[in-house]
């Protein structure tokens, strides 16, 4: 171990810009070129497999997830359109939404809403003026710049309708918990006449009621060119979520209005940000482009955090990379979620290749292609597998063009 702390370094300052932090946070050492491989079912347990039954429309695997009430509904974002299933698997209709362009579309659980919000073609707008419109989102006037769309899941039509532009849309505000949204604008503007900016702030009735991780807008920071936000991880408690900050190997955890540090993950000197972009940033667009391409290895944020009792979960994004991790609180180690395969108690089915899925009512969700499920199949005629009954059913006509499975799943205690 002691070889271990003179090699390895936390490379951020913890309370760089933040005020003073209550705890210290647990160290966690983690080496992302030798984090090692394992056995998925060490891991998962498959609770279900529900073949989506869409004789009419093929399904790509190439989705965004979300588990709503009574629905899942997936977005392809490569052919541009919305898929509804009831959660026994069974298609309902899909929407084109290649008109709306890029659009982020947001599950709101309190209302049962998809909602999503685009520019309007009818206004040309610079940055300059983006930041004056958001500086005064709440105003009605600037509602006019954007239009504002959902889907009621609480009505059978399932219809896309333009409503009232929502202000928290125009700052890129998410709910939170109650009426509580939170928004993480790390924006530089040389020219601000208000230098103060937050890291995270706290919304309430359209005003910010708290704020955290100061610094100021107006200096070379080394968030200028970084197009950086913080982005809040959920679980089964609406007022309790995981996050962190950019260029900070810390993970925090807010219990409503407060935050606290609760694991530092200490990485290798190579993925540090050196101290002196930290007081310097990048003179230019052109500059951070450099770094980045030179520095590909270097951290840049944590994102889907899970904290689950025995195991822990993050995906790392570095400058030119992503990884994500499991960690393992009893055996304190660490594993690459690329690495941890099934074996033929699963099917051979690969469910951290790319990350947990979506998750939901303590489960998670992912939608696996019918090739894999068959290729096991083929490969195993000779062997005398017994197969759920859901599976049995399905490989009688199944085809490698046919529509995916959902796999539902649990992390083990």
């Amino acid at each position: 171990m002691g070889i271990f702390k003179r090699n390895y370094c936390c490379f951020f300052f913890c309370c760089l810009l933040s005020g003073r932090l209550l705890a210290q946070p647990q160290k966690l050492y983690l080496n992302p070129a030798t984090a090692g491989p394992a056995a998925q079912s060490n891991f998962i347990e498959i609770t279900r497999f529900i073949p989506i039954d869409a004789a009419t429309e093929k399904i790509s695997t190439n989705t965004s997830l979300f588990i709503t009430k009574n629905y899942w509904v997936a977005y392809d974002y490569i052919e541009k359109k919305l898929s509804f299933f009831t959660k026994q698997g069974k298609f309902i209709k899909f929407i084109a939404m290649k008109k709306y362009g890029e659009p982020v579309i947001v599950y709101d659980s309190k209302a049962e809403l998809l909602k999503f919000n685009i520019k309007n073609k009818n206004y040309t707008l610079t940055n300059n003026d983006l930041v004056a419109i958001r500086a005064h989102y709440a105003k009605k006037a600037n509602q006019k710049y954007f239009k504002n769309y959902e889907i009621n899941l609480k009505e059978e039509s399932l219809q896309i309708k333009r409503t009232t532009t929502d202000p928290y849309f125009i700052i890129n505000a998410r709910p939170f918990y109650d009426d509580y949204y939170y928004r993480s604008d790390m924006s530089i503007q040389p020219r601000a006449k208000d230098t103060s900016g937050y890291e995270l702030q706290l919304l309430e009735d359209h005003k910010p009621v708290k704020s955290f991780f100061p610094f100021n807008r107006t200096g070379n920071h080394i968030f200028r060119y970084a197009n950086a936000q913080m982005y809040l991880s959920d679980t089964d408690t609406a007022y309790i979520k995981y996050t962190s900050r950019p260029f900070s190997p810390v993970i925090y955890k807010m219990n409503k209005n407060s935050i606290s540090p609760v694991y530092e993950i200490v990485l290798p000197l190579e993925n540090a940000m050196p101290s002196s972009r930290f007081i310097n940033g990048f003179k230019s667009k052109a500059d951070w482009d450099n770094f980045q391409n030179s520095n590909g290895a270097i951290f840049f944020s944590f994102n889907s955090i899970r904290d689950m009792g025995r195991h822990l979960f993050f995906g790392i994004r570095f400058l030119r990379n992503y990884e994500s991790f499991l960690y393992d609180k009893n055996t304190a180690k660490f594993y690459k979620s690329k690495m941890i395969k099934a074996d033929s108690s699963q099917y051979n089915i690969q469910l951290l290749q790319n990350g947990l899925g979506q998750y939901a009512d303590s489960h998670y969700y992912a939608l696996i292609p019918a090739q894999s499920f068959l290729d096991f199949y083929e490969k195993n005629k000779e062997k005398k597998i017994v197969y759920p009954p859901e599976l049995e059913r399905f490989f009688k006509t199944a085809t490698k063009n046919s529509n995916p499975v959902m796999v539902e799943y649990k992390i083990k205690d």
